[in-house]
């Protein structure tokens, strides 16, 4: 067992920094601990050197980059940490002899999982003393004024696994006063139990400047500042942070998510559903696939991926309620997320589900769209915005079960019902409302759901209807004939969400849809060429584009990939490609390769409205002069000179085409005229084009490129 106390030292400096972990390392005495000093990257090998030279153990200086936030910075430290508590400092802190041992005790002994320790200034003849190595705690400890809790120098202590489950400080936090603060709000939402008690015994103060070296201590911020920071981050009620991107992630931390998919012989569409899940925006989860003693290709499908976060697990045939135990029983996730082997999760599912959950909700939900897995026809079900008793006794009811994400927690207490076949989510979703889980509807679609012959709706229809009503009646039994009716009046007032998408499925949706029935193409950006070869899409790239600044040096790369299929949106994921997707539902088809003077107008109109975008002001137009370098000797003057941005752009379609243009953006249009005007004088090719943007996007005028010529050139 080890106490691991972070301290961000990152302005301060060697003599501070001892001062700091001298005292920390008394009040510690007999407890193994370590002390993680997270100091100025660029200083960071002279002050281990200079410690070094000091009498210590069990210091370990780590560097960071100045401008990187409070919040990535901190993580840097928990990531590294091996303590089961973690003392965290925002500021050199100094400690007395007596107090902490207590609060570390009440924390390992889980009597509390969280301890706020309030920070004190030291008054000047104490701080001179505590230079000198002279002070007195006993006069130290009759400092009568604390600082607010929720201010600078108010270090805390906190279980490692409440920390972890938090996913630490949030790495979007730049300053450092607002991690802390937003740290022991998210622990009060997620209900950890605090003791403040054992503070009370502890003389915690903020250690003096020593030298010209340390940045003024951290002030005792006033009533108004802590209202104001508390009041910005009480308006993100969540409690999860680094939801897409944990930069810092310890590697003991447990996943995020463990996605829960029960099989039986379904191996034909078990490819596809695992591809969906790995293509999610959130990418720290375990997804789970518990094959319920299935005779096809199962297990070599579940194998055939090469990714950690898959697992497979083969059990004899049991049932699904016994299969969906069996992954809570060996899940690893804080939440659980259902997924069905024969649907596709949307991208966004996950990030989503997450969002919802609050201080006080236990459990997410959404709604979904239903597509014929022939002709690709979608359907939108919708469900009210409130899972609650009335809803249910009413209509029914229960959350879509493959939108569920549950803490995993409550469904190893609750458990699926083992003793039924059909409907075991609507029995195990009604037993916790009923039991005071508190769900939120999310208001997104969350997944798509495969329609055909062999799902369960159809092979056991009859049964999971009547499942499903025995589980209704569950809850009017219990209930009086007026509470009934009371609670059918109340039902009619709860209301159906507003989905965005309803009424343009086909183009929200259909591009994420099983490769026989959708085509879609992706552009990206950012070392397009590596990522290209890496995904083994050069073929079917349809243009690389390359930019130069005017120093030669490469500002960006860009790339259409066509026909993507669903493993190619998993693969990217994984490689850190993103970019816009685009697709439509088309059976059985590819897209049909555009023509290189099709692909070249439309990846050019494309780069110049980014360019022209960039140089957009409030009152001003932009436009641009393109020249096709057709002959750099005969380049036009004076552009270079009056141009307010310069690029070089660099177009390849396959192997057979290449391009190269220069162009020159202008802040307002007027003066882009006047320029192109200059450059077109006596010339006789019509090598320049001026672009300018129009109110549907860029409009050509005055002379065209003659993008066919140049192809045929």
């Amino acid at each position: 067992m080890t106490v691991s106390v972070i301290v961000n030292a990152v302005t301060s400096g060697p003599d501070r920094i001892w001062l700091s972990a001298k005292t920390i390392g008394a009040a510690l005495s007999g407890i193994d601990h370590e002390i993680i000093l997270l100091v100025d990257g660029e200083r960071a090998d002279d002050i281990e050197l200079d410690l070094r030279s000091r009498p210590a153990t069990g210091l370990q200086v780590i560097g960071c980059d100045p401008e990187d936030s409070a919040g990535l910075q901190l993580n840097a430290g928990v990531a590294i940490s091996t303590g089961d508590v973690i003392l965290a400092l925002d500021d050199c802190m100094m400690f007395s002899p007596a107090g902490l041992k207590d609060a570390i005790e009440s924390v390992r002994s889980a009597a509390a999982s969280m301890v706020i320790i309030p920070g004190r200034d030291l008054p000047p003849r104490l701080a001179t003393a505590a230079l000198t190595d002279t002070l007195e705690w006993s006069d130290a400890a009759r400092v009568p004024v604390s600082r607010s809790v929720w201010a600078p120098g108010s270090p805390v202590l906190v279980d490692r696994d409440s920390l972890l489950r938090l996913r630490g400080f949030d790495e979007k936090q730049k300053k450092t006063a607002r991690a802390f603060c937003d740290l022991k709000l998210r622990m009060k939402r997620m209900g950890v139990i605090f003791d403040q008690r054992s503070a009370e015994g502890i003389r915690c103060f903020v250690a003096p400047a020593v030298d010209d070296s340390d940045a003024a201590a951290a002030r005792a911020d006033s009533a108004g500042d802590i209202a104001e920071r508390l009041n910005r981050l009480e308006q993100d009620e969540t409690y999860i942070r680094n939801v897409t991107s944990w930069k810092n992630r310890p590697a003991d931390a447990p996943p995020l998510v463990t996605v829960a998919i029960a099989t039986y012989n379904r191996a034909d569409y078990l490819r596809d559903s695992i591809n969906s899940v790995l293509a999610q925006t959130v990418e720290d989860f375990e997804l789970i696939v518990v094959d319920d003693g299935s005779t096809d290709a199962t297990r070599l499908v579940v194998e055939s991926f090469d990714d950690e976060r898959v697992k497979y697990v083969y059990q004899e045939n049991r049932g699904i309620a016994a299969a969906r135990n069996t992954v809570a029983d060996i899940s690893r996730g804080t939440f659980t997320a259902v997924h069905d082997d024969d649907d596709i999760m949307l991208p966004w599912r996950l990030e989503v589900s997450l969002s919802g959950i609050k201080a006080g909700v236990q459990a997410s939900y959404g709604s979904w769209v239903n597509f014929d897995d022939i002709t690709g026809e979608m359907v939108l079900h919708v469900i009210r915005e409130q899972f609650c008793m009335p809803v249910s006794l009413v209509t029914g009811q229960t959350p879509g079960h493959a939108t569920w994400l549950v803490e995993t927690r409550l469904i190893r207490q609750f458990r699926y019902n083992e003793t039924i076949s059909s409907a075991v989510d609507h029995n195990l979703a009604l037993r916790m409302m009923r039991s005071g889980v508190s769900w939120v509807h999310t208001g997104k679609v969350l997944f798509l759901r495969r329609m055909h012959p062999t799902q369960v709706s159809n092979s056991d229809g009859t049964r999971q209807k009547y499942a499903a009503e025995l589980s209704r009646f569950m809850l009017q039994f219990a209930g009086s004939d007026d509470d009934i009716a009371a609670l059918k009046e109340e039902s009619k007032a709860i209301l159906w969400p507003k989905i965005a998408e309803k009424g343009k499925l086909e183009e929200s949706f259909g591009k994420y849809l099983p490769d026989h029935l959708a085509v879609r193409s992706l552009h990206v950006q950012g070392n397009v060429a590596n990522k290209a070869s890496r995904l083994q899409k050069l073929k079917s790239t349809s243009f690389i584009l390359c930019e130069e600044d005017e120093t030669g040096k490469i500002v960006g790369e860009y790339a259409d990939f066509l026909n993507v299929t669903l493993e190619d949106l998993a693969a990217m994921q994984k490689l850190g490609v993103s970019g816009r997707l685009e697709g439509e539902l088309n059976p059985s088809m590819e897209l049909p390769r555009e023509a290189p003077a099709e692909i070249l107008d439309r990846a050019l109109r494309s780069r110049l409205q980014g360019l022209t975008g960039l140089m957009a002001k409030p009152g001003r137009i932009p436009a641009a002069i393109v020249w096709t370098n057709t002959d750099a000797a005969d380049a036009p003057t004076g552009l270079e000179q009056e141009a307010d941005l310069k690029r070089q752009i660099t177009l390849s379609i396959s192997q057979d085409y290449r391009f190269a243009f220069t162009v020159y953006v202008f802040e307002d249009e007027p003066k882009a005229l006047q320029a192109f005007a200059r450059a077109v004088e006596g010339r006789n090719e019509a090598d320049l084009a001026l672009y300018r943007r129009g109110s549907d996007g860029l409009d050509s005028e005055v002379a065209e490129l003659r993008i066919q010529e140049l192809v045929n050139r």
